[in-house]
């Protein structure tokens, strides 16, 4: 064997102990086999899943029930006018103490489309078809400004035998937790039962202790399951 080197080392002319580094057998090669190297194992195969690719897996934070509810009407207010038909849909009534207390306007803090209910002001959109529905709930993008503690500003779901408060909204001064004023929040709210209903209404109000509390909706939409 050649020092330094394992004795399965060929320690024959070519090997680096030098030519004839064998010894007794005139530089003959040795007879030591080499090792076998282990086999490399063959990579694990990603599963395959018959009939289609694999399934997706619901997104963090997925409510349990988002895959059964549906959207029956929506409006983001770009096309709508207070008391006209302007989009096909159902049309926005007054339905305050004063007709003034709620309009739309065209643009509104950087935003296309944006109804103010003020003061003591409320406006419905009504003819919501839910014959084929049981349970309803609204959506919102709103913003609240200038309201005292005791204002508050209201989303009615209703129907012909009932109306039914599925949220109200207030402002806290910072730091007290709850919302703020000048601030835009996207909310869900509580579910009605609608059953055995033909059409719904969908209706905002505000009751403030001035004309200058307001409420200020970018997108209003009714969502139902069966």
């Amino acid at each position: 064997m050649c020092e330094g080197f394992p004795d399965y080392f060929d320690c024959g002319d070519n090997h680096p102990c030098g030519n004839g580094g064998g010894g007794g057998g005139g530089g003959g090669s040795s007879n030591t086999p080499n090792p076998t190297p282990n086999p490399t194992p063959n990579p694990t195969p990603n599963p395959v899943f018959e009939g289609g690719p694999s399934p997706t897996p619901r997104p963090i934070g997925a409510a349990e029930d988002s895959g059964n509810w549906r959207t029956v009407y929506s409006d983001d207010f770009t096309d709508s006018r207070i008391g006209e038909d302007r989009n096909g849909k159902s049309v926005w009534i007054p339905d305050g103490i004063s007709k003034n207390d709620a309009k739309i306007a065209s643009v509104f803090k950087g935003k296309s489309g944006v109804m103010n209910i003020q003061h003591k002001g409320a406006a419905k959109a009504e003819g919501i078809d839910v014959r084929k529905v049981n349970t309803c709930r609204a959506k919102l993008n709103f913003m609240l400004m200038r309201l005292k503690p005791s204002d508050q500003a209201s989303v009615h779901i209703c129907t012909k035998n009932k109306c039914n408060k599925v949220a109200s909204y207030g402002c806290k001064p910072r730091g007290q937790g709850g919302k703020q004023c000048k601030r835009w929040y996207s909310e869900t709210t509580q579910a009605v039962s609608v059953k055995n209903a033909e059409t719904a209404e969908i209706k905002v109000s505000m009751n403030g202790q001035s004309n200058k509390a307001d409420f200020h909706i970018d997108l209003l939409a009714l969502e139902c399951k069966k």
